[in-house]
């Protein structure tokens, strides 16, 4: 940090390096304005951002951007091992598989879009800003996302099921072709001899009985909100002394 200012608060202050290295090649703009008050301390008068303006990064900026990153990390991360461990053995799924496949990585520099969904009208996607950085938790198995059509000729995936349930339903082969998935209840010596796969007759299909809606990733996401709230408050409360 320069000498000319210091910083008060338990928050870490320390940039990482792609801010620091943001820091050197940004220009000043008007999106972040600092004015210094009778008393010495450094507040932030926030101006609402202009589409595709610059990043400000001063002294200042800077010190506020590093706190917020080094506790949104933290979060982050708590978070990232709560929904791997409720999504597994311990939280009540059977198989580990969804769990072992979840991902964090760190974005920067990512724009943000906004969905506009139209009845018989096309999908509509516009620019809604620029996120500076953010950490993103997601699946890398494909097998959570592939789209699942429903009964009413409306789309799901597996990670949804999992998520938010669903009621008992029959679920029957495409083009009277055989069903053939993935099974860890399957007797291995049979219907496929040393696999877990179950093989159904053609034509034949199978009743499910439902799933219990598991909620693991509306869990975190509260417990990583309160954790912002209290991240904000505290980034509320730090105190920038100039001239230290």
């Amino acid at each position: 940090m320069p000498k000319n200012l210091s910083v008060v608060s338990p928050l870490n202050s320390t940039p990482p390096s792609f801010l620091r290295g943001l820091s050197k090649v940004s220009k000043t703009s008007s999106m972040m304005r600092s004015k210094k008050n009778k008393r010495s301390f450094v507040t932030i008068e926030m101006v609402p951002s202009i589409q595709y303006v610059n990043v400000a990064l001063s002294e200042l900026d800077l010190a506020v951007l590093s706190m917020a990153h080094n506790e949104i990390k933290k979060i982050a991360g708590v978070a990232f091992r709560r929904i791997k461990k409720r999504s597994g053995p311990i939280g009540g799924l059977k198989s580990d598989t969804l769990m072992k496949s979840w991902r964090m990585r760190l974005y920067k520099r990512a724009q943000l879009n906004s969905v506009i969904y139209s009845a018989g009208k096309k999908t509509d996607y516009r620019m809604a800003g620029v996120l500076l950085f953010g950490y993103g938790i997601y699946t890398n198995n494909k097998k959570f996302l592939e789209p699942i059509k429903t009964r009413n000729s409306g789309t799901t995936d597996l990670l949804e099921i999992l998520e938010y349930g669903s009621r008992p339903h029959r679920i029957a082969p495409r083009n009277a072709a055989r069903l053939r998935f993935h099974w860890e209840g399957a007797d291995i010596r049979r219907p496929i001899v040393g696999t877990k796969t179950f093989l159904g007759l053609p034509g034949q299909s199978v009743k499910h009985p439902g799933t219990r809606p598991y909620g693991f990733t509306r869990i975190t996401v509260a417990e990583a909100a309160a954790s912002m709230l209290g991240l904000h408050i505290q980034l509320k409360r730090a105190k920038f002394l100039v001239g230290r």
